[in-house]
């Protein structure tokens, strides 16, 4: 089978908390979903999650990087999304990050560096307003 990735993905699993915005009538909100990354890479994860999202769904992604102890936020776009094992309660939801500060792919490539060579390394970028 032929790999379709750009980027090589890293299996581990990081705290994510979802947010995205939503309207009902004059009422908005921002609703925050928590979840977990089974993988990741540079140029998105797989999250496991108790909220379907649909195929093209936009929201901020905030990932707390349990090895290199950093919290990276990025916007992302739902790839992809499917039942977990036939569990109607849980879903699988491939994440594309839609980059725009250069921090955020220096902090993952960095993040990824160590988890596959086993060098420290950490990027300082402003806090994140989580």
């Amino acid at each position: 089978m032929t790999q379709r990735r750009k980027d090589s993905r890293e299996r581990e699993e990081n705290k994510v908390v979802i947010e995205f915005v939503t309207s009902f009538g004059d009422s908005v909100s921002t609703t925050e979903i928590y979840a977990l990354t089974k993988d990741i890479s540079v140029g998105g994860a797989r999250i496991v999650t108790d909220w379907f999202f649909p195929i093209g769904t936009h929201f901020k992604v905030n990932l707390a990087l349990s090895k290199s102890k950093q919290v990276v936020r990025v916007d992302g776009r739902v790839r992809w999304a499917r039942n977990l094992d036939d569990n109607d309660d849980l879903f699988e939801v491939g994440v594309e990050f839609m980059h725009d500060i250069p921090e955020t792919i220096l902090a993952l490539l960095n993040h990824i560096v160590e988890i596959e060579k086993g060098i420290p390394s950490v990027v300082r970028a402003a806090e994140p307003n989580i």
